[in-house]
């Protein structure tokens, strides 16, 4: 017997070993879990800001003469110690009065900071590109502490231009793929890099940067293109097994899309596009008198409407756009017509379920029927076979038994 609860007391102290160990496993896992995350790229981000406006866009229309402000940002940063930036502009369309570093910039408050600054402490000759005779230009800080600093966004630095003269340019960033050559050519090249405060004592760069917001567009003393509109449309679809179609006559050389009333239109413009701006309003005229004014808030979905025609007819279907090219410019679209046929599908009456109503009612009248008749047979047959057997005692045959007893 002892021996016996022994083992039973081993065998539950194993049981619940290892559902600690199970348990302490498990806590370890989610752990790790719970501690790794994706790495986050790295953006730096350019935006332009006229001189009159708060509102930065990645595109400037301007006029000639006018000022506007360059603001170069960085997004998503672990550890940033020192950075250089380096981009290339159209120094015969664009000067660049000056370069600054804010005091709310990414490293204003922290000290001591190095700076490090160009052209402005070279000649400006000595800072373009002989390859396409683009202005050159660096902006870098550095920390001289021991630890850099985690940033979310953060500007890093401003640069002023003054509007020289008409065209379309770009200001854009120099990577090491894409590299700023001063003369002489292929002495000195010239590209972006960051340095977490490992790298900077191990000097080591980072590169890997996201540069999809890097480059500023610069329009000036040109005629900006107003937004382009279009659309396509189709009804829902109605069978003419179930329908008796009404079609309407558009008449000849007309294109038209078919679709039908009292049921929905689906309406697409998502081929829309403002090659300089942003579309900020799409207006939908139906033709039947009915207008819908959407406000764009940069979803796929702000191109795509519903609409319910209470008539039949051509509808001519005009959409306009409306969108904002620069800060302070507005451009509206031609309006896109595209004309439309209502017909109309009646709902043919559906016998079916009728017809089986009354075939229904049939079968239960005949089951009914047949059942009465089996229950009246059978109620005369237990009748007759009753009287059979009971006794007579008037001596006189019994009616109904087809025999003649003699004595």
């Amino acid at each position: 017997m002892k021996k016996r609860i022994d083992t039973g007391y081993s065998r539950r102290l194993r049981q619940l070993s290892a559902i600690i160990i199970c348990a302490i496993v498990v806590a370890g896992l989610t752990t790790h879990v719970a501690t790794v995350s994706a790495a986050t790229v790295p953006k730096i981000l350019i935006l332009g800001q006229e001189s009159n406006s708060q509102q930065q866009n990645d595109t400037l229309i301007l006029k000639v003469n006018e000022t506007f402000t360059m603001n170069v940002n960085i997004t998503d940063y672990t550890d940033l110690y020192d950075y250089q930036i380096v981009f290339k502009y159209n120094q015969t369309m664009l000067n660049m009065t000056d370069l600054t570093f804010p005091a709310n910039n990414v490293f204003g408050s922290h000290s001591p900071v190095s700076t490090m600054l160009t052209p402005f402490n070279q000649t400006p000759s000595s800072l373009i590109d002989l390859r396409d005779q683009f202005g050159v230009a660096e902006a870098g800080q550095s920390l001289l502490t021991t630890a850099g600093m985690d940033v979310s966004n953060a500007l890093l630095f401003q640069v002023n231009f003054t509007v020289a003269t008409a065209g379309e340019t770009t200001v854009h960033i120099s990577t090491i793929n894409n590299t700023a050559m001063l003369p002489p050519i292929g002495s000195q090249a010239w590209y972006t890099f960051t340095q977490n405060s490992d790298q900077a004592l191990l000097g080591g760069e980072n590169d890997n940067f996201d540069l999809t917001n890097a480059t500023l567009i610069v329009i000036a003393g040109l005629s900006v293109p107003p937004p382009f509109g279009s659309f396509v449309c189709h009804g829902t679809p109605v069978s003419s097994k179930n329908h008796l179609l009404l079609m309407y006559t558009a008449g000849e050389g007309v294109t038209t899309t078919n679709v039908f009333a009292y049921l929905p239109t689906y309406f697409n413009a998502s081929d829309s596009y403002d090659k300089y701006g942003t579309i900020t309003e799409y207006i939908w005229n139906f033709g039947d008198g009915n207008t819908t004014v959407v406000n764009a808030t940069g979803s796929p979905t702000d191109a795509l409407i519903t609409h319910v025609y209470t008539g039949v007819g051509i509808f001519d279907v005009n959409l306009t756009l409306v969108a904002r090219s620069g800060p302070n410019a507005t451009q509206v679209s031609t309006p896109f017509i595209y004309p439309i046929t209502v017909d109309l599908a009646l709902n043919l009456f559906d016998w079916t379920p009728i017809l089986y109503t009354f075939l229904g009612i049939i079968v239960a009248a005949i089951v009914i029927s047949s059942v009465r008749s089996a229950v009246r047979r059978n109620r005369v047959r237990r009748l007759r076979q009753q009287k059979m057997r009971r006794p007579d005692f008037s001596g006189q045959p019994q009616t109904g038994t087809g025999t003649t007893q003699s004595r």
